[in-house]
C-alpha cells in the first residue's frame, strides 16, 4: 500500500481505492455515495425525504464516528498486531469492547 504506484491514488497509502478509466477515488463511504449514485439504476439506496435522508445521514455518521474507530482498534489488535509479529494488548482490546458495548 505504500508503494509509489498506490500512493499516487491514495495519498495516505491505505485501500479502499476505487479506480473507473480516469476517476480515482478513495474513502469508502465517498465510494459507497459514488456507487449508490451511478450503479444503482436510479433506486437510491438513500432517502429523498429531506427528514429521513437526515435521519440516514445521522447514523452514518455515527457509525464513522463512534463505531468504527473502535472496531478499527479490535481489528488492529486481533489482526494486524499479531500478522506483524507483535503481542495483542488485551487492555486495548477490553478499551474498545467496552466502548462498543457502550
Amino acid at each position: 500500500q505504500k508503494k509509489p504506484e498506490h500512493l499516487a491514488k491514495q495519498p495516505f497509502g491505505k485501500i479502499p481505492v476505487l479506480e473507473q478509466q480516469d476517476f480515482v477515488l478513495y474513502e469508502s463511504r465517498a465510494i459507497a455515495r459514488f456507487i449508490n449514485d451511478t450503479a444503482t439504476g436510479g433506486q437510491s439506496l438513500v432517502p429523498s425525504d429531506p427528514k429521513q435522508r437526515a435521519i440516514f445521514e445521522q447514523w452514518a455518521s455515527l457509525e464513522a464516528g463512534t463505531y468504527n474507530p473502535h472496531i478499527e482498534g479490535l481489528v488492529a489488535q486481533r489482526v494486524f498486531v499479531p500478522m506483524k509479529g507483535g503481542q495483542t494488548d488485551e487492555n486495548k482490546v477490553k478499551e474498545h469492547y467496552d466502548a462498543l458495548k457502550g
